[in-house]
């Protein structure tokens, strides 16, 4: 198996907010996430597997494009794209409650 399968599940969430600071002194409240995309881990070793020697590692940089032939329209997109690996669901509730959506696993997880 290589590359992105031709259908993906996509998902929108609301962004986490928290307290940001900068050095001059001035705060405010961010949303730390904005722009990002999680991924399924599986996903990263299905990208990676299909570039054989021009693999990347696990955080990169999507690219990609969409051309609407019927309507005309299209767009090109970039995000950040960060797989969700066994060291960041242990270390993060977030991204624990975003795999537990992701993978759509009924488990009981712990309160987050």
């Amino acid at each position: 198996m290589n590359g992105i399968p031709e259908e993906l599940t996509y998902a929108i969430i609301e962004d986490d907010t928290d307290m940001s600071y900068n050095f001059i002194g001035e705060s405010g409240r961010d949303k730390p996430f904005d722009g990002a995309t999680y991924m399924c881990i599986l996903m990263n070793y299905l990208d990676n597997n299909s570039l054989g020697a021009d693999a990347m590692g696990v955080d990169k940089k999507p690219f990609g494009h969409y051309q609407g032939v019927e309507s005309g329209i299209g767009f090109i997109w970039k995000t950040a794209g960060f797989p969700l690996t066994n060291a960041r669901i242990r270390a993060s509730a977030f991204d624990r409650r975003m795999n537990k959506h992701m993978l759509d696993i009924k488990w009981d997880s712990p309160k987050v």
